[in-house]
This record gives C-alpha cells, sequence and structure tokens, in this order.
C-alpha cells in the first residue's frame, strides 16, 4: 500500500510540475472599421490562406476562424545523418539536405472589433503529422507521440517556432488589408 500511495504521490506531482498553461497569442491593431464588415471576413481566405471563416457572434462583434500553418523540417539523408554523401572516388560531395513536410499546426483565432481596432487571439494550437512525423498534439510541453516520432525535440522546437512565426505573419496581413 505505501509503494502504491508513493507512486500516485509521484504521479500527482509530476503532472503538476509540467502542467502549462494553453498558448495563446494575443494582441490588437488600429484598423479602418469601414473595412471591418462580415463579407470582407467570410471571404478572408481569398487574401489570407491560412484561416477560414466559421462564425460571428455580432452581439461580441467578434470573428471567428480556425487556420492551419504547414511546417517543414530538414531531413538529412547521409553519411551519419550529416547531409553529406561519399562519392565513388571517396570524396565528400554535396548535401543530401532536403525540407519535408512536418504535418500542421491547426488553430483558432478570434477577432473582436471594436472603437477602429482589432483584438486578436490565436488559441487551441493542435500538431498533425504527416505519418513519418507523428502526431505532437497540443503546442505546450512534449510532443504527445514521443519525441522519437516528431525527429527529436529540435524539431518540435522548430515547428513550435514556425507556428509562432506563421500566425505573426498572419496578424500582418490583416493589419495591412484592414488599414
Amino acid at each position: 500500500m505505501r509503494y502504491f500511495i508513493t507512486g500516485v504521490l509521484s504521479l500527482f506531482l509530476n503532472l503538476m510540475l509540467n502542467a502549462q498553461e494553453a498558448k495563446q497569442n494575443k494582441g490588437s491593431f488600429p484598423i479602418n472599421s469601414a473595412k471591418a464588415n462580415q463579407e470582407f471576413f467570410t471571404n478572408i481566405n481569398d487574401e489570407v490562406f491560412q484561416l477560414k471563416y466559421v462564425s460571428v457572434d455580432k452581439a461580441k462583434n467578434t470573428y471567428y476562424f480556425t487556420g492551419n500553418i504547414p511546417l517543414y523540417y530538414k531531413d538529412r539523408s547521409g553519411v551519419g545523418n550529416t547531409g553529406f554523401t561519399i562519392g565513388s572516388d571517396h570524396a565528400i560531395s554535396g548535401s543530401a539536405e532536403k525540407t519535408e513536410s512536418g504535418g500542421s499546426f491547426a488553430f483558432k483565432l478570434s477577432l473582436k472589433i471594436s472603437d477602429n481596432k482589432a483584438a486578436f487571439v490565436f488559441s487551441d494550437y493542435v500538431h498533425s503529422g504527416t505519418g513519418i512525423i507523428g502526431n505532437g498534439g497540443p503546442y505546450e510541453g512534449y510532443p504527445v507521440c514521443g519525441s522519437d516520432k516528431i525527429g527529436g525535440i529540435p524539431n518540435w522546437d522548430s515547428f513550435k517556432k514556425q507556428a509562432d512565426t506563421e500566425s505573426e505573419n498572419i496578424v500582418n496581413k490583416l493589419k495591412k488589408l484592414l488599414e
């Protein structure tokens, strides 16, 4: 019984120490309110291909979207996974490094329009793999499929950085379209 209680306490402490808040990118930017209408947002995919209009809450003047951010990693084949190959003349030749799909991060975006300003919240980032690359799951913490199925923690960190950068790019596109 003592070992059972110790195990449960250890598991509980581990879960508490590894718990992280859900990833959210928040902010706001000035807009031209005349451009911010339902027709504009329902056709947003024409301008910002990563976004798909979902709905509007007219009472809150908030628009909801979903999206996907494609991810990539460098596949280093060759000698010792360095990206280099050795030719028949025993000379080291060019890089065999290739860019491969690492799946995508799905996300949700809410955009609240008020007082010539747009307030945005990106949330619910979830990684889906390609088959070769496993499904990493939520952005926060360790990949649920295990680091070996994602190509290692450096790939996971790279995927999260790509998601952050692309979220920023989406905001910049929206700023430009709504100025």
